[in-house]
């Protein structure tokens, strides 16, 4: 029985019973999950409980969330904050960039070519859940100077060229990384507008915390990012799909 399993294995012949028993339990032994800690609906409470101020107080089991929660793609803090996620973001656009730096730094290849290369391959690497952030200012900044890096070596030039960022962006046509960053939080936006209001996800994103926080700025939320956004986009587009893939770009 021919048959396609994961992590690109192919069994072409046709064994025995135990024999696809046992091949299969190899397979799934270098699948750890242990990276993921599960929070399942038997630990969520679906409404903010009296008097807390933090996201701990929604779940019966606090010390089930822990500082910082990490898998195979996103690290999310206790307290909001995305250093380390962009850190791990930038860390994986860096590999992906040496990965195709021999069509990069290659002379032959046209710079259309290596321009359509990063924003395929490159790029989606430092955006990897960016429709979820809030992002603040120093974050957008650090990817891109990091963006920047990458456009210079796709242009064939160095920072002692004195060559404005916004002439190599015109040049190899590629939009700032912010401008990205809102596309893809519009997009978010739509899906969980979208979605009925006893949905899981949108009452997470339209929650509100029950009683008295610390004193000092608040927190940038998520939320807030899309009000800025509002700003440049009617968001009462949101139920017409066609309409709003079209506002959102």
């Amino acid at each position: 029985m021919d048959g396609m399993f994961a992590r690109g294995v192919t069994i072409n012949h046709r064994p025995e019973g135990s024999t696809i028993k046992v091949i299969l339990e190899k397979m799934l032994e270098g699948t750890s999950n242990t990276k993921t800690t599960q929070l399942g609906n038997d630990t969520f409470v679906p409404h903010p409980v009296e008097g807390t101020s933090n996201v701990k107080g929604h779940y019966k089991d606090s010390s089930r969330w822990p500082a910082t929660k990490t898998n195979t793609s996103l690290q999310i803090l206790e307290s909001g904050d995305l250093e380390r996620e962009v850190q791990a973001r930038l860390q994986g656009m860096g590999n992906a960039f040496r990965n195709v730096s021999g069509v990069i730094y290659d002379r032959r290849m046209p710079l259309r070519l290596k321009a359509q290369v990063y924003r395929t391959m490159v790029r989606p690497a430092a955006l990897y859940g960016a429709e979820t952030w809030a992002v603040k200012e120093e974050h957008i900044k650090k990817l891109e100077v990091a963006e920047m890096r990458c456009l210079r070596a796709i242009r064939g030039v160095t920072r002692r060229d004195r060559m404005r960022n916004e002439n190599i962006r015109q040049e190899v046509k590629v939009v700032e990384m912010r401008e990205k960053i809102r596309e893809s939080r519009l997009r978010w936006y739509g899906h969980v507008k979208r979605k009925t209001e006893d949905d899981l996800v949108r009452w997470a994103a339209e929650c509100r915390e029950v009683g008295t926080r610390r004193r000092g700025r608040p927190r940038k939320r998520w939320m807030d990012c899309d009000r800025d956004d509002g700003r440049q986009v009617d968001l009462n587009r949101v139920g017409d799909r066609v309409m709003w893939r079209a506002v959102s770009r």
